[in-house]
């Protein structure tokens, strides 16, 4: 689907406005707007691990679109174990999901956010970022064990449940 000159434009405003909130509130980001994609990558500090986020305006769907790769690869003996503990994990969420590549391994946290015509404040902003930042520090740890092996699916079920 390709973007109209409006709603290009729309996504280059929301582009201005997020980096103008991420400036205000001294969070450092890199930028990539090349082939009129607007992106913007940030770092973080987990309690544990380090957070990586992703995040594009994405000028044809009208939404914002998050990813945070989580920093392991799951090997292939506990790729079952996390596939169902992401099952365990996105049934409790109220918004986005963790998304799990067989394949590779590789398990990403996606949020997306709509943007319809532009209209967008600061505080959609922080609750873009607050979610990523808690959801991904609360989850990256408990599913890092499971792919190591020291916690098991019923006990991240548990922690998950009665959390």
């Amino acid at each position: 689907m390709e973007a109209s000159v409006q709603t290009q434009k729309n996504a280059s405003q929301v582009f201005k406005k997020f980096c103008n909130y991420l400036d205000k509130n001294k969070i450092y980001y890199d930028t990539d707007t090349t082939n009129d994609r607007f992106n913007v990558s940030l770092s973080y500090s987990g309690d544990d691990l380090s957070m990586q986020f992703h995040i594009e305006i994405d000028a044809s769907r009208q939404i914002i679109y998050a990813l945070s790769p989580l920093p392991f690869i799951v090997e292939n003996d506990a790729k079952k174990n996390i596939a169902l503990s992401l099952c365990a994990i996105n049934n409790v969420l109220a918004s986005g999901s963790f998304d799990f590549d067989l394949s590779s391994g590789r398990i990403v946290y996606r949020l997306t956010y709509g943007i319809f015509d532009g209209l967008i404040c600061d505080n959609a902003f922080a609750y873009i970022i607050r979610l990523l930042n808690a959801t991904v520090d609360k989850y990256n740890d408990k599913l890092l064990m499971v792919s190591k092996g020291v916690l098991s699916v019923e006990e991240l079920y548990n922690l998950v449940v009665n959390n």
